[in-house]
């Protein structure tokens, strides 16, 4: 009787913490890093299968960045549908783009070409080298297929320009961006998009419900719930 009493509750909360961790997977709050590390791969515009630890999607757009933190330096890709440059942006204050610090590259016939650029402006972003700073940029390149473009860099998570911004433990404001054209001023149109990254704690999104979830989430989390409200019920 016991057993019974005692044996089946934890089975059920046994169970509902398995249902936890397959729709945890699913949903991509859990994720087990790469162990390639940043040092391992090659900055050559191309993001292999497991090459970064984490990533995170602006489904609006269309466009997926990538990165993995190794010590004082970030990996960052980003991976856009566009045939022109793709930018990403971080740690701005605003108005729209004031503030942040940009990586941009594109791929034309001459080959790649990846800038380090600031907004100095709330619509306009300039290499930091036109502004008297450096290009902090370790390893850069882009890559164009007919799938789109891609750009991998490299550098410090703090360079001590004072047209970067450091990467610090917290959320951070990110925009992402692309064009169809070869050059690093045309306008991005309706391809654009913002996010809330930390990009030294856990991956992006973790933790949080989608705002839709497919049917077999929607069950399965009905589950998870239905057997630890069972679980708990039976040891109380």
């Amino acid at each position: 009787m016991f057993r019974n009493t005692v044996g089946l509750p934890l089975a059920a909360l046994v169970a509902a913490l398995l249902g936890l961790g397959v729709l945890g997977l699913d949903l991509g709050w859990i994720r087990f890093p790469s162990g390639g590390g940043a040092a391992a791969r090659a900055v050559d515009g191309v993001i292999g299968a497991g090459e970064y630890d984490h990533q995170y999607t602006a489904s609006d757009i269309g466009l997926t960045i990538y990165w993995t933190v190794q010590g004082d330096e970030i990996r960052l890709a980003a991976r856009s549908p566009g045939k022109g440059w793709v930018a990403v942006g971080w740690g701005g204050e605003g108005p729209i783009m004031q503030g942040f610090d940009i990586a941009i590259g594109y791929v034309d016939s001459a080959g790649s070409h990846v800038q380090d650029n600031f907004a100095n402006e709330a619509a306009s972003h300039v290499a930091d080298t036109q502004l008297g700073g450096k290009n902090d940029l370790l390893e850069a390149k882009a890559s164009e297929t007919a799938d789109g473009t891609v750009m991998e860099i490299r550098r410090k998570l703090d360079t001590g320009d004072r047209y970067d911004k450091p990467f610090k433990p917290g959320v951070m404001p990110v925009i992402l961006a692309f064009s169809d054209a070869d050059d690093f001023m045309t306008y991005h149109d309706t391809h654009r998009a913002t996010a809330q990254i930390d990009f030294l704690g856990p991956a992006a999104g973790q933790w949080k419900i989608p705002e839709h979830l497919a049917e077999y989430q929607i069950g399965l989390l009905a589950w998870i719930l239905v057997l630890a409200v069972y679980g708990v019920i039976g040891l109380v």
